[in-house]
C-alpha cells in the first residue's frame, strides 16, 4: 500500500525523555497525519528522524487497512 505524499502531514517534535544533550536540541520525533481520513501515527522511539518517519509511516498504513477492514465488515 502506498500513500500519496499529498495526502500526508508531517510534523516534527522533540522526543524528550533520556538521550543526552541532543534531547533539547534535535527534532528526531514524527507525527504523521492522513489527511482524507484524520488518522495519525507518531514515533519518538528512535534518535533518527528518518528511522522515525518510516516506523510512524509503518504505523499509518497499519491503521489505515484496519480501519478499511472494518468499513466493509457485515
Amino acid at each position: 500500500m502506498s500513500i500519496p505524499d499529498n495526502d500526508l502531514s508531517v510534523s516534527f517534535m522533540r522526543s524528550g525523555g533520556a538521550g543526552g544533550q541532543n534531547v533539547n536540541k534535535v527534532e528526531s520525533g514524527v507525527l504523521l497525519r492522513h489527511m482524507p481520513s484524520g488518522l495519525t501515527a507518531r514515533c519518538t522511539q528512535e534518535r533518527s528522524q528518518l528511522q522515525n518517519r518510516a516506523i510512524a509511516l509503518k504505523r499509518l498504513k497499519e491503521k489505515l487497512m484496519v480501519n478499511a477492514n472494518a468499513a466493509h465488515a457485515p
